[in-house]
């Protein structure tokens, strides 16, 4: 095993982030190249979805505290601390502050040598286990390490270039899974050569909310929320400031910052959280081996650090009087129609009765644009939802979870409340009448002499067809319709495609059942009684059940006054 060489391959300066130009072609840029090249980049695009959050979030916080360390100089004229018309202005030219994040990253980029004697980049520089063991560097590849996903194979997983190296390390932080590990010399936590469980890395708790604009300097902009920034401003100006990006504190150890979970001191802190002490071993140029152990603990009750996550309430952990929240995640099923739900949630704009007593919490890229009242603001944006899945206890990758909504930002404005109402009732609706599919199809099992079984099957698929209808339904929004015609047209939309749904159920059943058969009905607290059941008299409960979910005289539903 070689002994660390000199300093070797500067994030600023080397090209390491994979990306898809406006133009289609792929590219690698440096931290320095993809802050000037911005507004011609579409999209990170590295190996899986979870890397290229992570990737974004670096970028996030360097712009954030390039532009809080600009406010900080003499003579500034940024005019960042002027509430939050820069943001809107900004985005309205679509251009970030390009001097001050040169400036910053001239001071820093010292600290981004990922191969450095004293202070490699999110690394320890003389990490060590107790068992003086190192691992494969597939032990950073989220999608090598995991048989549910993994497409890696020969060469490749033996070795990693130094820009690749890079992506994962920024992954392996965000997202690595819980579990005992090795336990490092001079952490005091460790015993009997063990690391015990801390938890995923910091953004696997939850479910990663991102606003994606027409082009990456808008991207960073949408995700840079306004008043969070005029606050960090704000603390520098009292001599307050305590938020600190991992590159700007000392280069960590071992140890742990703290002996037990924190909570991020601010955004800065949050977006770069070191949960695992990691050490990447080079060998001809390349990352053979890695070392990686427990890092700092995140303390996941009320924290409300991180930018790009929503929270919601725990039931079951508040108690006398105190509410904890705790970050959300996203799930496999029904990503799509759960994430619009929770994304377009009002409370006040909904009607008395949809209203959960303890909404759960918006993340604050989310809340900037609902602060606004500009309704000029009208750009279609694409909301990604990204996760990961685990197993048991966490400590098994199992599934990458992601999809996109798009979206008018005039729908995330204030401007926007009523018919984000619209929205979150219309999903309501139509998860209801999809469901009723699921029963139809049993009844026609029934009818054709099967036992009856709620079809989740038929369900789902109906979702997934609603859900392209759904899509091109919001981007619709954007001409700003009376929440009347909104609902009108989407409840005509979905009856029609729910109704095509149940023609080929019924065809599928076959003449049996739409000759029908007589069953014994045991319904709980009923007498038995003889039943008919019939392609005929299941169309008939459908038609129904879609005038009680999607009738044809839909309304939007007034909110509480």
């Amino acid at each position: 095993m070689n002994v660390r060489t000199p300093a070797t391959f500067n994030l600023v300066e080397e090209q390491w982030i994979k990306v898809v130009m406006l133009d289609g072609s792929v590219q690698e840029f440096s931290l320095r190249e993809i802050f000037s090249q911005a507004p011609l980049i579409a999209r990170i695009a590295g190996e899986m979805p979870t890397q290229d959050f992570a990737v974004l979030r670096l970028l996030t916080a360097i712009v954030w505290r390039a532009y809080t360390r600009s406010a900080e100089l003499p003579g500034d004229d940024t005019g960042f601390s002027d509430k939050r018309d820069w943001w809107a202005a900004e985005l309205t030219n679509g251009a970030l502050h390009e001097d001050a994040i040169k400036a910053y990253l001239n001071t820093v980029s010292d600290r981004f040598w990922l191969v450095h004697p004293t202070q490699p980049f999110y690394q320890v520089h003389d990490l060590e286990t107790t068992k003086a063991e190192t691992l494969p560097v597939s032990r950073i590849i989220a999608d090598a390490e995991s048989s549910y996903f993994s497409t890696r194979a020969g060469q490749s997983l033996e070795a990693l270039s130094l820009a690749e190296a890079a992506r994962w390390l920024l992954h392996v932080q965000a997202y690595d899974y819980s579990g005992i590990k090795p336990a490092a010399v001079g952490d005091p936590r460790t015993k009997n050569g063990k690391g015990f469980p801390i938890g995923t890395g910091s953004v696997g708790s939850g479910g990663g909310v991102v606003l994606h604009g027409s082009h990456l300097a808008e991207t960073l902009l949408l995700n840079l929320p306004a008043k969070e920034l005029a606050n960090s401003i704000n603390a520098i100006e009292r001599g307050e400031y305590t938020d600190l990006p991992a590159w700007e504190r000392p280069a960590g150890t071992a140890e742990s910052r703290h002996d037990i979970a924190m909570i991020p001191e601010g955004p800065l802190d949050a977006l770069t959280w070191q949960s695992r002490r990691v050490r990447l071993f080079v060998q001809e140029g390349k990352v053979s081996r890695v070392v990686v152990t427990n890092g700092d603990k995140l303390e996941l009750q009320n924290n409300k650090t991180d930018p790009f996550f929503s929270r919601q309430f725990s039931k079951n952990l508040s108690k006398n009087g105190q509410s904890i929240y705790l970050p959300k995640k996203h799930y496999a099923e029904r990503t799509f129609w759960r994430g619009v739900e929770s994304l377009m949630y009002r409370h006040a704009a909904l009607p008395e009765h949809s209203r959960s007593q303890t909404p759960n919490e918006l993340p604050s890229n989310i809340l900037n644009l609902i602060d606004q009242e500009d309704s000029s603001v009208s750009n279609t944006v694409n909301i990604e939802l990204v996760g990961l899945e685990y197993g048991p206890q966490d400590s098994v990758i199992t599934h990458v979870v992601h999809t996109e909504i798009p979206i008018s930002l005039r729908l995330l404005t204030a401007h926007g409340n009523e018919l984000a109402a619209v929205v979150v009732q219309n999903v309501a609706r139509t998860l209801s009448a999809a469901s009723a599919v699921g029963s139809f199809s049993g009844m026609l099992s029934l009818a054709a002499g099967g036992e009856y079984s709620h079809d989740t099957h038929a369900t789902e698929q109906t979702l997934v067809k609603l859900e392209s209808a759904f899509r091109e339904w919001l981007v619709s929004l954007s001409t700003d319709p009376s929440p009347a015609d909104a609902v009108t047209r989407w409840v005509s939309n979905a009856r029609g495609i729910i109704l095509h749904q149940a023609n080929d159920l019924a065809a599928m059943a076959g003449p049996q059942a739409l000759h029908g058969r007589l069953t014994m009905s045991n319904a709980p607290g009923k007498e038995p009684s003889l039943k008919f059941t019939s392609t005929g008299t299941a169309r008939i409960w459908l038609l129904k059940e879609l005038s009680k979910h999607l009738p044809n005289t839909a309304t939007i539903e007034n909110g509480a006054s």
